[in-house]
């Protein structure tokens, strides 16, 4: 399933579901709980836990990286640096390993 077939609106800002952690991520990288409108419970994606990302599914995980890659200007290396940090994390908490340059 293509980015453009999750994303839908909330509140003015596009958002793309991650089932597997019951939430939500906006293009503001605000993390929610799915179902909630509230931005004032809103976390923002740097301040996710480590269990949180790690559990993550396969495909919510690739799916989050793609997403915040399309909609975020960002550093190119720190956002590297961090991707490759929580990928070799959710690897070795989920004893899964993908090959990260494939997405």
């Amino acid at each position: 399933m293509s980015l453009k077939d999750k994303a839908v609106w909330l509140n003015g800002s596009d958002y793309i579901e991650l089932d597997s952690v019951g939430s939500v991520l906006t293009t503001e990288n605000n993390v929610l709980p799915i179902g909630e409108t509230n931005e004032d419970m809103a976390v923002h994606l740097y301040d996710c836990t480590d269990e949180w990302f790690n559990s993550l599914s396969s495909e919510d995980l690739t799916n989050l990286f793609d997403f915040v890659e399309a909609n975020n200007n960002m550093v190119e290396i720190i956002f590297n640096d961090w991707k490759t940090s929580i990928w070799g994390d959710w690897e070795e908490a989920n004893n899964c390993y993908m090959n990260l340059e494939t997405i």
